[in-house]
């Protein structure tokens, strides 16, 4: 598998200007700042990261970039990230567009059986669990088309299924079930291959980002702003908003 892991990381802001505010996991809280998206591959090497500064979230840079990361990375990598790019319009055009990936599965599902699970010692990756993985070769997902309804709430409507591979991982205690989603091929990866690829992701991403917010000051933006200008007579000005991004309008947030 050519495994690109993506993540979206924050660097917060501590300046003056106006600028968009976002939800910043390391200080469990909202903060100034600017949204970067990084692209690492196996053996925590990044390959390259993605600005994002008005703080797009992960399924809009993804779209947006996917023939750049096409491009440096040499062919249609198999795409590796967490539960912000759980939408299943976003995963089922990537399927139908030659993408492979692997994610967590998002929100409330029904837990499959404990008897479905056998009690087997597996090793995923560097951890061994008391019993195998669970597959569901053909896991039907619903897919949604949101639309203005009345009194311009929007309402969102079922527009079709989509399946895809699903991985459960049963904790030790059975007490919860880890399910991963992929359109990865059994033979390109079985159960317990695609779930270490994921969790790996920790290791390769995580680990990184800690190093580097305790040597290189990661999540700290400097300064905000855009010279305009050359020599004595450049100047700090505001950068306009492109009209193809969505962005909040202030006097309603």
């Amino acid at each position: 598998m050519n495994i690109l892991y993506i993540d979206g990381h924050v660097q917060c802001y501590h300046g003056g200007f106006k600028i968009g505010k976002t939800w910043s996991a390391t200080r469990n809280r909202v903060v100034k700042g600017r949204t970067d998206t990084w692209l690492h591959l196996p053996g925590q090497t990044p390959l390259f990261y993605l600005e994002s500064p008005f703080n797009e979230g992960l399924v809009s840079v993804i779209e947006k970039h996917q023939r750049k990361i096409e491009e440096v990375f040499g062919g249609k990598p198999v795409l590796a990230f967490d539960r912000e790019g759980w939408d299943m319009n976003f995963l089922d055009d990537l399927d139908q567009a030659g993408w492979k990936f692997i994610t967590y599965r998002k929100g409330n599902y029904a837990p499959l059986s404990l008897d479905d699970f056998e009690a087997v010692e597996t090793k995923i990756g560097n951890r061994s669990y008391a019993h195998a993985p669970v597959e569901i070769e053909k896991q039907s997902y619903n897919l949604y088309q949101t639309e203005t309804g009345k009194n311009g709430t929007p309402v969102r409507r079922l527009v079709g299924k989509t399946q895809f591979r699903e991985v459960r991982i049963l904790s030790d205690d059975q007490t919860h079930q880890t399910a991963i989603v992929t359109n990865l091929k059994k033979d390109q990866a079985d159960a317990t291959s695609a779930s270490a690829a994921l969790f790996a992701r920790w290791g390769n991403q995580e680990n990184v980002f800690k190093y580097m917010k305790e040597e290189f000051g990661l999540d700290d933006l400097v300064e905000y702003n855009r010279s305009e200008g050359q020599g004595s007579e450049a100047r700090r000005g505001e950068e306009q908003i492109p009209d193809e991004v969505d962005h909040p309008n202030p006097e309603y947030s």
